[in-house]
């Protein structure tokens, strides 16, 4: 078999490294070694309610890049890789997983049923999906559900001209049977075998995906603050202009999810009960600090941590939340879980976004809604008397210090709460810092 000088890289990085080390070991590589091992791609399914126990049947593309994830939420996995070389890699970069059974040929069994089937490979034409939906469903269990990735024809990052791996500037676009939003549903209702579906758009794309819409939960004007859109070298070369500076106004056409440059799909043979309609995913700040954010149909907000290391943080968070209402901050309030945290959906406007109306509409309310929130800094903590501080610059006057707080939280921002009749109320309150300025907060 001959491979690419990407592949043997890939496998060079595979037998020489922990799976640990690969986001480190990567940062530099070329885009397709990036894409295989970062494991920034498992943001697709790492928030996916999974059942307990769960079997699944995972058709993998590449090396795997979402079978630990898989082996991570499930009982067991059993992945078909492409060929016998990727099979062969696929069991080593999972060597520890002992859930985790990788086949280069899968006999189909007509006993043999799994709860989840899952489709690592993106796929293009409305035909392709037609087959799929046919081919896969006599592997699924009485309420399995069958999950894969679809490409949108009708995508805002080929409108700006930036083409798929392997494809020519508007290539995708000009393809009249590649699927599209429509097309997808129209193959959803007609399939007879689905009892129900929903589609997720991930944002900026099922690949690197940062966060997870639905029809039930859309930005409402912005995801600046929320998504960085991303381009490979080759698809800089065509690129006519940033997705950043077309959201604003797809969000207020109500094309955001019609225009999503992919479509991450869930059908099931029976009705899908209790879902999610958003999810937040931070992995890439780390795994002390990376967590999965997710707003269930049924009005609960859960913040999980992405990995073991962050449960000291959400921790954390719970702990500076009490200790903030204890001192009379009005705080969301919130259940410490074994993993996760609990807490209600707020449909309320954040401060954020209030102040954004108030510098349109009322600019003279904005200095009071900036007093509002520095006298809850004040009250957040005690100050310290003799006016010791943390930082120590030189060119920092004393008297430009003003009031020093024994806990500073730094949360304490208008990204980090909602103004709610005539009050702040907040929430993920992480970070905190020892003997800082109320000002440096507020800054």
């Amino acid at each position: 078999m001959i491979l690419s000088k990407q592949e043997e890289r890939i496998k060079n990085i595979i037998d020489k490294y922990a799976r640990e080390e690969y986001d480190h070991v990567i940062s530099n590589e070329e885009w397709p070694i990036f894409r295989e091992l970062t494991s920034l791609r498992e943001n697709l399914l790492s928030w996916y309610p999974f059942k307990g126990g769960a079997k699944v049947l995972e058709y993998a593309e590449g090396f795997g890049a979402l079978t630990g994830i898989l082996g991570q939420k499930c009982e067991k996995v059993v992945v078909v890789a492409e060929n016998l070389l990727k099979a062969e890699y696929i069991r080593r970069r999972y060597v520890n997983c002992k859930n985790i059974d990788v086949l280069c040929e899968f006999s189909p069994n007509d006993n043999e049923k799994y709860d989840y089937v899952v489709v690592d490979r993106a796929i293009s034409q409305i035909d392709e999906l037609y087959s799929i939906l046919a081919e896969l469903q006599p592997f699924l269990s009485e309420n399995g559900k069958l999950i894969l990735t679809c490409w949108n024809r009708f995508s805002a990052r080929e409108f700006c001209g930036a083409p798929s791996q392997g494809m020519l500037p508007f290539e995708r676009i000009r393809n009249e049977k590649g699927a599209t939003y429509r097309g997808i549903i129209h193959c959803l209702e007609s399939v007879i075998w689905i009892d129900s579906w929903r589609l997720y758009y991930p944002f900026p794309d099922h690949i690197l995906p940062q966060a997870i819409y639905t029809d039930e939960y859309l930005p409402r004007k912005s995801v600046r603050d929320r998504i960085i859109s991303y381009y490979t070298d080759e698809q800089r070369k065509s690129l006519l202009m940033l997705e950043d500076e077309i959201y604003d106004g797809l969000i207020e056409n109500g094309v955001f999810n019609v225009l999503a440059n992919s479509f991450l799909i869930e059908c099931s043979k029976e009705k899908i009960s209790d879902h999610v309609i958003y999810a937040v995913l931070s992995k890439d700040r780390g795994k002390e600090h990376g967590f999965s954010t997710i707003i269930t149909h049924a009005g609960q907000v859960m913040k999980a941590a992405l990995d073991s290391a962050g449960r000291d943080s959400l921790v954390r968070i719970y702990e500076n939340t009490i200790a903030l209402m204890n001192r009379g901050i009005k705080c969301i309030p919130m259940q410490l879980k074994e993993n996760y945290l609990c807490m209600p959906y707020i449909k309320g406007n954040t401060l954020i976004e209030y102040l954004e109306e108030c510098f349109i509409n009322q600019k003279d309310s904005v200095p009071l809604i900036f007093d509002l929130l520095y006298k809850a800094i004040l009250n957040s903590s005690d100050h310290v008397q003799d006016g010791a501080c943390s930082i120590q610059n030189a060119d920092i006057e004393q008297n430009d210090l003003g009031v020093i707080l024994k806990h500073a939280y730094i949360d304490m921002i208008p990204y980090n709460s909602f103004y709610l009749n005539g009050s702040l109320y907040f929430f993920d309150q992480e970070f905190v810092f020892y003997d800082y300025p109320a000002k440096y907060v507020l800054f």
